[in-house]
């Protein structure tokens, strides 16, 4: 994956540093991680490990991009879960038009961009939220400075037209010039000039996570192979910014030290950093080998430092913040730690999802353990096949046609070999004619059988590796590959034994908007755009809290009762919360309108 960075920020030190976690958050990982960062940068244990009990955590802020990646880089190094956050800094863009009455367009996402030669781009998306077409719209888009005053304008017709009722059309204006841009304003208009009224909603992200190609940063990975130099408590007369030269292929030599006042230092002087994390002017030997004036430029040649060659730090100051916060966190552990959790329902919340599946189970899971099935499926591998079959089989149409084809060919499974003409006729998909989804079942069945055979040769697995593992069958979506873990683990557990312990909550809009009107997290602040999102992390910990040992056991539970669906309760609008399986907890926030309207990003 390329490095992927904003393309507009004037102020460098907008990146921050989350620590997420350590491997897969064992005790002995969290150990080894804490030993080796203390052996190697003689910080204390005791500090490393209240940090990293404590994730996730904001390790750094503040910090250039140079500085983030390599910190990022080293960390990972050594087993951690690394995000890099950069801050948006782009002018604002408002809507127009908002209160003229019932609106006609509402704004799903805008963006503003400015390319390497100083123009500046806006591009965004507009739905007709009428039951009629809508034909030649136009955006208006205006263009001010820092004291408010009008610069520049342009006007862009949508790209359809007309525009059908519920559809979305993408507009692009471009200013072939460089201004200097304060605020953006946005307006749907028709043809006559007419102005056309219109929402926001938008969901606004003020943090970015950065993505880089990890294969790039050789050259920022430090060498901790070398066990540092005693600790010294006396600040060292010279900051140093180590740079290196290439060197032709078996001609390394040690790298050049350089001052920050550009004097060369001999190799072997002795010049010893501060390594005192809680002492202010601690000095900062970074992982990223650049001037800070040369940050842009990434360095992409390899170093392999001779024995003689001192070993450049990680400044253990990198762990100020992080164990600023450890106190306040603690305070909070603790009270956590007397009251599981400070929502006063979290009890009846575990009862209603203990619960679930015996109010209301589904369908397949019904049949499955029906004796006349059970005793046609004798051996755990057909048992085990009937199940992942159905998991494929249950794509975007109702799951009951799912259970059809399942039943029309799980006694076929205990066959080595099908050919398609044993095959029944099948109901077809959204996407695929009853013929076509037979063939292309025919066809994946080796792989079917393939990772039968693999899960049950394991027998113990974790649960990522395992959905992982059933992901490779053809057309087995995430969605589906977790409801086929699930159904494992409730359905055949003497065969396969599965640990939920770090399996993540899948979160999508329903389950989202269940959160939110429990009050596990606030739509307005707590947003959800992607993992480590405010919203993610908020939802992963709640989950945490209330089962430890398999916090993704809320997901189904929540995601069924925000169906927005006739059966379903917790609906974006007017939510049927009688009978609902947390009626008599919750506390019913946000009705007037759809959290996930506010809450979850668009893309």
């Amino acid at each position: 994956m390329k490095e992927r960075r904003p393309s507009i920020n004037p102020h460098p030190e907008h990146y921050r540093v989350f620590l997420l976690g350590v491997g897969k958050n064992t005790e002995e990982e969290k150990n080894t991680f804490c030993n080796q960062l203390s052996e190697k940068l003689g910080i204390p244990h005791a500090l490393l490990k209240r940090i990293v009990d404590h994730c996730p955590i904001i390790l750094k802020k503040n910090l250039t991009w140079p500085k983030a990646r390599s910190l990022a880089t080293v960390l990972k190094s050594f087993g951690a879960q690394i995000s890099v956050e950069v801050k948006r800094d782009l002018p604002p863009i408002a809507l127009e038009f908002q209160n003229l009455g019932s609106h006609l367009l509402t704004l799903e996402s805008s963006s503003l961009g400015k390319n390497q030669s100083g123009t500046w781009s806006v591009v965004g998306r507009a739905k007709n939220d009428t039951s009629e077409s809508l034909s030649d719209v136009w955006v208006l888009i205006q263009l001010f400075n820092v004291r408010g005053e009008f610069l520049t304008f342009e006007e862009v017709p949508l790209i359809l037209n007309p525009l059908p009722p519920g559809e979305v059309s993408p507009f692009r204006a471009v200013f072939e010039e460089e201004i200097p841009i304060y605020k953006v304003s946005i307006a749907f208009k028709n043809a006559s000039g007419n102005p056309l009224s219109s929402i926001d909603r938008r969901s606004v992200q003020e943090w970015i996570r950065i993505e880089w190609d990890e294969g790039d940063e050789a050259a920022l990975s430090i060498d901790l192979s070398i066990s540092p130099r005693p600790i010294q408590f006396e600040k060292p007369k010279e900051e140093l910014n180590i740079q290196m030269a290439d060197q032709p292929p078996g001609e390394l030599q040690p790298p050049e030290l350089e001052t920050s006042r550009g004097t060369p230092v001999e190799p072997q002087e002795k010049i010893e950093p501060i390594l005192d994390p809680f002492r202010e002017g601690s000095a900062l030997n970074t992982p990223f080998i650049q001037k800070e004036e040369d940050s842009a430029t990434p360095i992409t040649f390899p170093w392999v430092p001779l024995p003689s060659t001192p070993a450049p730090q990680i400044d253990p100051s990198t762990f100020e913040e992080a164990s600023r916060l450890i106190q306040e966190i603690s305070l909070k552990t603790e009270k956590k730690e007397k009251d599981s959790s400070s929502l006063p329902w979290i009890e009846e919340f575990r009862n209603s999802i203990q619960t679930f599946d015996q109010k209301y189970p589904d369908s397949f899971t019904v049949w499955f353990g029906d004796p006349q099935s059970q005793n046609i499926m004798k051996d755990p591998f057909h048992s085990l096949l009937t199940l992942l079959v159905h998991a494929r089989f249950d794509q975007m149409n109702d799951t009951e046609t799912a259970l059809q084809n399942t039943r029309r060919v799980f006694r076929l499974l205990s066959k080595p070999e099908i050919e398609l003409d044993e095959i029944p006729v099948l109901e077809g998909t959204l996407f695929f004619s009853g013929e076509q989804w037979r063939d292309l079942f025919h066809r994946a069945i080796s792989k079917l059988q393939l990772v039968s055979h693999g899960i049950l040769e394991k027998r113990t697995w974790e649960a990522f590796e395992i959905e992982r593992l059933i992901r490779v069958i053809p057309h087995m979506s995430e969605r589906l590959s977790r409801k086929a873990v699930r159904w494992i683990s409730q359905l055949i557990p003497q065969s396969v034994q599965i640990d939920f312990s770090n399996h993540p909550v899948w979160i999508d809009a329903n389950l989202y908007r269940v959160a939110s009107r429990l009050g596990i997290i606030d739509p307005h602040f707590d947003f959800y755009h992607a993992k480590n999102s405010m919203g993610d992390l908020k939802i992963q910990t709640f989950a945490k809290v209330a089962f430890p040992e398999d916090p993704s056991k809320i997901e189904t539970p929540m995601v069924w009762i925000g169906r927005n669906e006739a059966e379903g309760h917790c609906l974006p609008l007017s939510p049927r919360c009688e009978e609902c399986l947390f009626e008599t907890f919750c506390p019913k926030l946000y009705l007037d309108f759809d959290p996930t309207e506010k809450g979850m990003g668009r893309h």
